[in-house]
């Protein structure tokens, strides 16, 4: 694209390219092919970021000072997670109830109660290993359990 080209047409128009051509354009700008990677929206905002950088400069000295002297303070320990929904200490997601807990769903005009166990869930005498597991028992067909359950 033209150097007088608008920066934020220029980043319109590459949101618009299909995955391959994002792969295309990382690899033009970084001169490096993309990890492999279906993410095209984290291909596109780490390009559309380079783009403004090389445009409008990335960030002042004195940012980046102060930057570098507030992570300094933090230990590792207490940053938090960037992916996932795990609590750190227990291992569980956090999305889940405490053990003991009864998630009580309608389905088909029935209740469905499932109890939740310390490791897995209990439905009908079963123990099943993932609230995904249960829905489908109950569905006869595929369901992501936290949804299903309205977690």
């Amino acid at each position: 694209m033209e150097e007088t080209t608008p920066i934020a047409l220029e980043i319109a128009r590459l949101k618009e390219l299909p995955l391959s051509g994002i792969r295309d354009k990382y690899l033009e700008t970084f001169g490096e092919a993309a990890a492999p990677s279906s993410n095209k929206e984290g291909l596109w905002r780490r390009i559309a970021f380079h783009l403004q950088q090389q445009r409008y400069g990335g960030f002042s000295q004195e940012a980046k000072g102060i930057l570098a002297e507030e992570m300094s303070k933090i230990k590792p320990s207490d940053r938090p997670r960037r992916r996932g929904k795990t609590n750190i200490q227990s291992g569980r997601d956090k999305r889940i109830p405490m053990a003991g807990t009864i998630l009580i769903r309608k389905y088909k005009k029935q209740e469905i109660e499932v109890k939740v166990l310390d490791v897995g869930f209990e439905y009908q005498n079963k123990v099943f290993s993932t609230l995904s597991a249960v829905a489908k028992e109950i569905t006869g067909s595929h369901w992501n359990g936290m949804k299903f359950f309205n977690l």
